[in-house]
């Protein structure tokens, strides 16, 4: 009987929670955080677009630091918001989306960046974000793909959790986060905002369905590919990574040793914004 009106009573609390974020502002990064961004290049000599694709409860935040640098460098930047990931849909929906569903999205988008110029774009993708472009860069439809901490397992008992995710999901849909983000710079903690405070786990279950695909894609892969990954990822499993990708020939992975999961807000980034115009630019 306790163990029940405590269950009654956490999700009473998770329903408050979830209206409230789904009313509140995020403030003065409101726009990077709940609108897709489209980025101008501030130079005109490069006709090439690049997609950036966040994470899991992420936004556009994500890229922020990234984003604008390489709007210097000639790039236009076209960031969208990935359907049911922030505080933009409210916390209970968020599991409607299939990973078909974030396939098709992402061929659409890079349809229209090939429509845009004459060159094939770019692909960035971050944590969830690097799982559905893994799948969808099999197409042949980007000239490079960039990977930051790209999502294929748990670092630790992935099949546990995901089998507990299954069952505590039917009576516990939404939990909050951990924490704010999986950053060990404490500057970088207090800069970065997450799309969300709250986890859905049947959209987690999703994200998994996407990862298997990935998996299976992953090292037939056939690009110029450029993968920021950190062996202290608290979320992205770094062996994981480099099971798929070690012998892709395509592929270069550099690891970040002094980052976590959220990589352009932690230590290393200014390193890892360095290596990736620089794998953009040449």
């Amino acid at each position: 009987m306790f163990i029940f009106i405590s269950i009654v009573i956490f999700n009473i609390l998770m329903l408050i929670f979830a209206i409230y974020e789904y009313k509140v502002s995020w403030g003065k990064n409101e726009n990077w955080c709940t609108q897709g961004q489209t980025l101008e290049p501030l130079k005109k000599n490069r006709k090439r677009s690049i997609i950036m694709i966040h994470g899991f409860g992420g936004s556009p935040f994500d890229f922020k630091p990234l984003a604008l640098r390489l709007q210097e460098e000639g790039f236009t930047i076209r960031i969208p918001i990935m359907a049911g990931q922030n505080k933009n849909y409210f916390a209970y929906n968020r599991g409607q989306f299939s990973s078909e569903f974030f396939i098709a999205w992402l061929h659409d988008i890079i349809d229209e960046e090939n429509e845009r110029f004459d060159n094939k774009p770019y692909l960035v993708g971050f944590s969830m974000g690097g799982t559905v472009s893994t799948v969808v860069a099999q197409e042949e439809n980007v000239e490079k793909l960039i990977l930051l901490a790209p999502y294929y397992s748990l670092p630790i008992q992935n099949n546990t959790i995901v089998t507990i995710n299954k069952v505590l999901g039917l009576i516990m849909p939404i939990v909050p986060k951990r924490a704010s983000g999986q950053v060990n710079s404490d500057e970088g903690r207090n800069r970065y905002i997450p799309g969300t405070f709250i986890v859905s786990s049947l959209a987690f279950l999703q994200l998994n369905d996407l990862a298997i695909e990935a998996r299976k894609i992953a090292p037939q892969l056939a690009l110029p590919i450029f993968i920021a990954a950190s062996k202290n990822d608290g979320v992205a499993s770094f062996e994981k990574i480099n099971d798929l990708f070690s012998k892709n020939t395509f592929t270069k992975i550099k690891e970040y040793p002094k980052s976590n999961h959220i990589m352009l807000y932690d230590y290393d980034f200014e390193e890892i914004i360095k290596d990736v115009v620089s794998f953009c630019v040449k």
